[in-house]
């Protein structure tokens, strides 16, 4: 069983006014999940193997495809989160790259996010994410399917800024025990309490640095320890 080092704390930083935190129980119960991902063999084989460029997968092209504003939506960020499979309708398209108030709404919330680390994401910074996440929500309006609209959403915060948003679904919201309807803002403190801790940062030096020497794969190119770590995670299973 993997053990939780002991010069902690588990506390974390600041949280907006009427968030609720998540528990000492289960940021201690992502942080195991996690340290275990990162400590399997087949790690840096998984991780090398998915930013291959011949991978089926996105890939670094999520995040590295250009033209990539971080202030802005261009045709390019919905090429790229295509690479995911996540589809938007015409309409949505339109809504979010032509000129008009659901355009500008967004613009204006990712000109006013700071591009930072989640572990260094104070209470502004967290604020400011969950204004553009309602805001993208909004834009993506209302003819868009349910499952459309939140996996659009997550795709495109993550491509726009992949040091603060992970992420996640089903899967890793599995292996880390929190619940498949788990609130967003639970989802980005815990994995802000994870990119805090040294014994995670450490895991993904040690993951990152072997697979930068599998043989006949492709160095990643992934520099966001969040990326890695939410790779890491969802890689960690067969299939």
């Amino acid at each position: 069983m993997t053990t939780l080092p002991a010069d902690r704390p588990l506390a974390g930083t600041t949280i907006p006014d009427g968030w609720v935190g998540p528990g000492t129980g289960k940021l201690e119960r992502a942080e195991r999940t996690a340290l275990r991902a990162l400590e399997l063999e087949s790690a840096p084989q998984r991780l090398a193997e998915y930013y291959h460029r011949d991978s089926p997968g996105a890939g670094a092209l999520l995040t590295e495809m250009l033209p990539n504003d971080p202030g802005d939506i261009v045709a390019a960020d919905l090429l790229a989160i295509g690479l995911l499979g996540v589809e938007v309708s015409a309409p949505t398209v339109r809504r979010l790259i032509e000129p008009g108030a659901e355009n500008t709404n967004v613009r204006n919330r990712l000109r006013a996010l700071r591009d930072v680390d989640l572990a260094v994401a104070d209470t502004e910074d967290l604020q400011a994410m969950d204004d553009l996440y309602l805001d993208v929500r909004a834009a993506l309006g209302p003819d868009a399917a349910r499952d459309e609209r939140t996996a659009a959403a997550a795709a495109l915060r993550t491509r726009k800024r992949p040091d603060l948003f992970p992420l996640t679904g089903a899967l890793v919201r599995g292996l880390l025990g929190t619940t498949p309807g788990a609130d967003r803002r639970d989802d980005w403190l815990v994995f802000r309490h994870l990119v805090q801790r040294p014994a995670i940062q450490r895991r993904l030096d040690h993951v990152r640095r072997p697979s930068l020497e599998v043989p006949g794969r492709d160095a990643p190119s992934e520099r966001s320890p969040l990326r890695l770590l939410t790779v890491a995670l969802w890689t960690s299973t067969p299939g």
